[in-house]
């Protein structure tokens, strides 16, 4: 798990105040910093919780993992229009025989002649034909419906990767799924009266938000060693992706309304209302324009010189860790890979990161040496290792 201190402090969009008309903001969230001004008001879920941050992986790993959900909902939608094509004229047997009331029974067969043990047969064909159809089109018919056409109010991955393509460095807005706010604020809806555990002292806190922040998941986001997973990747049944968020923070950059680095590094946003009383999915629209603040919690930032100083440490800390070894060598012939690599011509970029990467760990792998357990503890700011340009451009 990374460490859930605050790295660089934000400043409040407003002064603290006294006043009532101040919401009550529940650590660790403090209040958003002017600087995501553009952007928050396009957040569309007020009673849910965000967490904000980048996906830094190779732009061919991203088209690669989305080909699969295309390839799958695609070959879905085909077989239900198929089932569709095959289905529907005998659903309009049935619904004609049983209008204009011919000898054609409401089954569309003839039951003259048939036993007692034949009519239950049909009927129970009948049943399963009508029960699968059913969960095809309330169950299997969402999964490509919710690809390929969902509009409100997270929008579609298909028209998300349509605007966006796979770019080196993507916007990544998650929101919560059947929880939020509420939970957030500790009110309890069937309960109005009761105040429970807010913030990082909710039960859900440990629950929900915290899982959602690990380094497996979100790797160098959160200061990891490994890659993590890519955006798409990120839904679950706690969390969703906001894709049309996502569309929007990249037409604010595109436009020169935002810096990138407004939103790197991993914010959790949270909206609180100056009554205190939390917006709730079941309000819909109607408390749209109540009073109130989006407030932040900075999970995970570093700052330049934090990320310098954090390098130096992670060489001596590496270099120790070999001579423990006796493979002091190895360190002198990593630097002079990483030199080699610094000197190469083009652009620094996360795919050469990655191949660069590759080639340290079968170095290491090479004298016995397990990568994995050898940056244990270290910021993994730099990746495998503190590479040329790897600080500000990972």
């Amino acid at each position: 798990m990374p460490k859930r201190t605050t790295k660089t402090s934000f400043a409040p969009t407003v002064k603290p105040s006294t006043s009532s008309t101040t919401p009550k903001i529940p650590p660790p969230f403090t209040p958003a910093p002017a600087s995501l001004t553009p952007f928050l008001p396009l957040l569309p879920q007020k009673h849910a919780l965000y967490i904000l941050h980048t996906d830094a992986l190779p732009p061919r790993h991203k088209r690669n993992i989305f080909l699969i959900p295309i390839l799958l909902n695609g070959s879905i939608a085909l077989l239900l229009l198929w089932r569709l094509f095959v289905i529907l004229p005998w659903y309009f047997a049935l619904i004609s025989g049983g209008l204009d009331n011919s000898t054609k029974d409401v089954f569309g067969k003839r039951l003259d002649g048939r036993t007692a043990g034949m009519i239950v047969w049909l009927i129970l064909r009948r049943a399963a034909t009508f029960a699968l159809d059913y969960v095809l089109v309330t169950v299997v018919g969402k999964w490509p419906y919710t690809f390929f056409a969902a509009q409100e109010p997270v929008g579609n991955p298909l028209a998300w990767r349509w605007e966006l393509g796979c770019r080196e460095k993507e916007v990544i807005v998650r929101v919560s799924r059947g929880w939020g706010a509420a939970e957030m604020l500790g009110y309890d809806p069937d309960a109005p009266g009761t105040v429970g555990k807010k913030g990082e002292e909710s039960p859900w806190w440990r629950t929900r938000v915290l899982p959602a922040l690990d380094e497996e998941v979100l790797g160098r986001a959160v200061g990891g060693v490994g890659p993590g997973k890519t955006g798409y990747l990120l839904m679950g049944k706690d969390w969703d992706v906001d894709f049309r968020s996502c569309v929007y923070a990249h037409r604010l950059v595109d436009a020169g309304k935002m810096d990138m680095k407004e939103f790197e590094g991993v914010k959790v946003l949270l909206w609180v209302p100056t009554s205190g009383k939390p917006v709730l999915e079941r309000d819909g629209d109607e408390r749209d324009e109540e009073e109130g603040e989006w407030v932040v919690w900075n999970v995970y930032s570093v700052s330049d010189e934090e990320r310098d100083e954090r390098q130096r440490g992670d060489l001596v800390r590496m270099k120790t860790r070999l001579e423990r070894l006796g493979k002091e060598g190895l360190f002198f012939r990593w630097i002079e890979v990483m030199q080699e690599e610094g000197a190469r011509e083009g652009e620094w970029g996360v795919e050469r990161q990655m191949k660069l990467e590759e080639r340290v760990k079968r170095l290491f792998e090479s004298e016995g040496v397990d990568v994995e357990e050898l940056m244990r503890g270290m910021s993994g700011v730099g990746g495998l290792g503190v590479g040329p340009g790897s600080g500000s451009k990972s």
